[in-house]
């Protein structure tokens, strides 16, 4: 397994830009009364309700499963490397 080594800049940049797109997501959902309680659903429910609907292009989807992908590997498979 592959270990990420991150400076703490990088993994508060990849956590805060993933915090801003999953909580837009889930207002974007609210507004459809649909919601879920995991991110994974929350994903999922954004592309079923927005992306194929075409109201949002695939790229955002994909940049929201980019960094959810990054998001899990800062807070499970990293190594926080630290600079003097």
């Amino acid at each position: 397994m592959q270990k990420f080594y991150w400076t703490m800049k990088d993994l508060t940049y990849v956590l805060m830009k993933f915090i801003i797109l999953f909580f837009a997501v889930k207002a974007l959902l609210k507004l459809k009364n649909k919601s879920s309680k995991k991110h994974a659903g929350t994903m999922n429910l954004f592309s079923f309700e927005y992306v194929l609907t075409n109201e949002f292009s695939k790229d955002i989807a994909k940049l929201y499963f980019r960094l959810e992908k990054k998001r899990i590997d800062a807070d499970y498979e990293s190594i926080l490397q630290f600079n003097r």
